[in-house]
């Protein structure tokens, strides 16, 4: 191991005992928000929201990662190690998506005493959100959506485990804002109502540079529109049973 990573290591295991409440963790399919959500709960003065994704509660084959140990707790320690952390922060967030499917294990080694947000959006919206390197291929496939919902519908009545959908966070955001802190356990406060105004992580589909634009509803729902150019992987999705079930069970149809 490196020196410098031995005190980055070092440094962010010494940073993390200043946070004192239960940590935030969120997960869910790509394309589904997390970046959106993790934005948001930086803007929160008592929220140190971790930047980048660290994988440190995900290091599995879900994530694409070799071999069966999703808790690397290292991976945390360095992202804190290199991070500036305001002193009024009491607890810390980090988002990676395949998150979703270690939430027992992430459970587990928090002994419970963890905050879970799973972020869920209409699939047939993220089959078809294209990849900014190859704007002919989906981002995501129906079957890694389907496993997605699917892990996080069964923690869906832990009281750890928060359920949201990225539809209520654009279209209803004031009321569910409070749902997400009532269950963190912070008080709603002026920056995380303001977050395009006082977001610490200034970086996802949303912002632009360093400027933040207000939340829009314009990828909701873009397949209804008549020049939708990907209605064949409509078809696609609507012939899959499981889809189909879900988006009823999660109110999308």
């Amino acid at each position: 191991m490196k020196p410098s990573n031995i005190v980055q290591y070092l440094s962010g295991y010494i940073a993390s005992k200043q946070f004192t409440s239960p940590p935030v963790i969120i997960g869910g399919c790509e394309r589904s928000g997390t970046s959106l959500l993790q934005s948001i709960i930086s803007a929160h003065h008592e929220i140190f929201a971790i930047e980048d994704e660290t994988w440190s509660f995900c290091y599995g084959p879900a994530a694409g990662f070799k071999g069966n140990k999703p808790i690397r707790k290292l991976r945390l320690y360095k992202a804190l190690g290199i991070s500036n952390i305001p002193k009024q922060c009491t607890r810390w967030s980090e988002k990676s998506p395949a998150n979703i499917f270690y939430f027992d294990a992430i459970l587990n080694h928090f002994s419970n005493n963890v905050r879970l947000i799973h972020i869920v959006r209409d699939g047939r919206d993220v089959i078809t959100s294209m990849h900014p390197d190859n704007p002919s291929k989906p981002w995501v496939s129906v079957e890694r959506w389907v496993q997605a919902v699917e892990k996080g519908y069964r923690y869906r009545e832990l009281p750890q485990v928060l359920t949201i959908k990225y539809e209520d966070l654009i279209t209803d955001f004031t009321n569910t804002v409070k749902l997400i802190c009532e269950h963190i356990g912070v008080e709603v406060d002026e920056q995380i109502l303001d977050w395009h105004k006082h977001a610490a992580i200034k970086r996802n589909k949303n912002l632009i540079g360093n400027t933040v634009k207000k939340l829009s509803n314009k990828s909701i729902r873009k397949f209804e529109s008549d020049d939708f150019r990907h209605k064949n992987l409509i078809d696609e999705f609507m012939a899959n049973d499981k889809a189909v079930y879900f988006i009823n069970k999660y109110k999308y149809m």
